[in-house]
């Protein structure tokens, strides 16, 4: 059994016989820890992997790395790197061994960055991100891109968005390619049409007295509502009535049944 990955100080993914890893899972239910099967068909990062690494150099032997444009802070190393360190071998040790996700999140977050994108079809690291900033005492935005069930592009703009409202600079004109253009207003003024009921003072006197000779003083009057046969009561009396004094001057005698 080997370590695949750390994602955080918190998780890990370990590599190995399915018969070891099964009765790992077993132990770690019984002393409540959360741990499930990655679903795939070879163990990547572990020794599996020896016998693929000199036919992957003899494929690779061709490349030629050079310079990047952009910095990149290799899972395989946890270190920055400009671009020629990444050759045949670097990929061979890439399948070899294990990831260093928690090493380059947490340099990248000392290094100064404070925006992390997730690019995956759901999110997957996100949480391990924020994991990793909150060990590293660091403050930044984490966004995902893409979630399950959600068609692309809203996913991408929903993403688009929430990087604006922290502050981000996002180039719109990527997403909306047609230029700034104003738009006319009416012509004619805007029509106002009121839809609430204001009553006047009359009328709402009219109510109280109506109220007060149907139903209870206190409790108004009663209503029946449907479904259900439900009784409501209503009051636009606005009397005060001490009910406490009320109780108390009420009385009560058994039946005589």
């Amino acid at each position: 059994m080997s370590g695949a990955a750390g994602n955080s100080p918190t998780s890990c993914v370990l590599a190995g016989d399915p018969e070891k890893i099964d009765a790992l899972l077993r132990d770690l239910e019984a002393e409540g820890i959360f741990g499930r099967r990655v679903q795939v068909d070879f163990a990547s990062h572990s020794r599996q992997m020896d016998p693929l690494r000199a036919p992957l150099l003899d494929l690779l032997a061709s490349i030629r790395p050079g310079p990047g444009e952009a910095p990149l802070y290799s899972t395989v190393t946890g270190r920055p790197l400009t671009g020629p360190e990444m050759d045949a071998a670097y990929w061979a040790d890439n399948l070899r061994e294990p990831v260093l996700f928690a090493d380059a999140v947490q340099r990248l977050a000392e290094a100064g960055f404070d925006t992390f994108v997730e690019f995956s079809p759901h999110p997957l690291l996100a949480r391990a991100v924020r994991q990793n900033l909150r060990h590293a005492d660091r403050d930044a935005t984490v966004v995902t891109v893409l979630t399950r069930e959600t068609p692309g592009r809203a996913a991408l703009l929903h993403a688009a968005a929430e990087l604006y409202t922290t502050g981000r600079e996002v180039d719109l004109t990527r997403i909306q390619p047609y230029d700034r253009h104003d738009v006319s207003l009416p012509s004619y003024p805007w029509q106002h049409e009121r839809h609430r009921r204001h009553f006047r003072k009359a009328e709402a006197e009219k109510n109280r007295i109506r109220y007060d000779s149907a139903g209870h003083p206190i409790t108004g009057t009663a209503l029946r509502l449907a479904p259900g046969d439900h009784m409501s009561c209503t009051t636009a009396s606005p009397r005060t009535w001490d009910v406490t004094s009320s109780i108390r001057r009420c009385w009560t005698r058994p039946s005589s049944r």
